[in-house]
C-alpha cells in the first residue's frame, strides 16, 4: 500500500492534469460533434471552437491544481503560447487524421472519432511536457530573484 502512495505522490501532477484533461476532452468534443454535425460549420472551425472552450476551462482548472501558478501575466503567456501550439496541432491532426481514417475505414463517425482521439492525445504529451519544463524554468527564476 505504500509503494501505491508513494506512486501516486510521485505522479500526482500527470495524474491531476490527466484528470482535468479527460473531463475538458469530453467537453470539447461534445461541443465539436454538436457543431460539426447539426451546424453548417466545418470540422476545423468546430475544432477550433471547441479546443477554444476547453482551453479557458483546461486553464482555470490545471492553473490551480497542477501548476498551481501565481506567475500572472508570463505564467498566462506560457500557458496561452502553448495552446496555440496545441490548437495548431489538434487541427492538423484532425484535419489529416479525419482524411486518412475515412479512407481506411470509409465510416465518417468512425474516422471523427478516431482522428479526434488523436488530435487530443498527440497535443496532450506535447504541451503538458512543454508547460511542465516552463513553469519549472519560471519558478526557478522567480526564486532567484527573491
Amino acid at each position: 500500500m505504500d509503494k501505491l502512495k508513494k506512486l501516486y505522490h510521485k505522479f500526482i501532477r500527470i495524474i491531476n492534469y490527466f484528470s482535468i484533461s479527460l473531463v475538458v476532452t469530453i467537453v470539447d468534443t461534445l461541443i465539436v460533434w454538436v457543431l460539426y454535425r447539426y451546424t453548417n460549420i466545418g470540422l476545423v472551425p468546430a475544432n477550433t471552437v471547441g479546443v477554444v472552450a476547453g482551453f479557458i476551462l483546461h486553464y482555470l482548472l490545471s492553473s490551480k491544481l497542477v501548476f498551481a501558478t501565481d506567475y500572472g501575466i508570463i505564467g498566462f503567456a506560457i500557458y496561452f503560447g502553448t495552446f496555440l501550439l496545441g490548437l495548431f496541432l489538434a487541427n492538423t491532426i484532425i484535419y489529416y487524421g479525419n482524411e486518412v481514417c475515412l479512407i481506411i475505414f470509409a465510416n465518417e463517425y468512425i474516422a471523427f472519432l478516431l482522428a479526434k482521439m488523436l488530435s487530443v492525445a498527440i497535443p496532450f504529451f506535447v504541451m503538458y511536457g512543454l508547460r511542465v519544463v516552463l513553469y519549472d524554468m519560471l519558478k526557478k527564476r522567480r526564486d532567484n530573484i527573491e
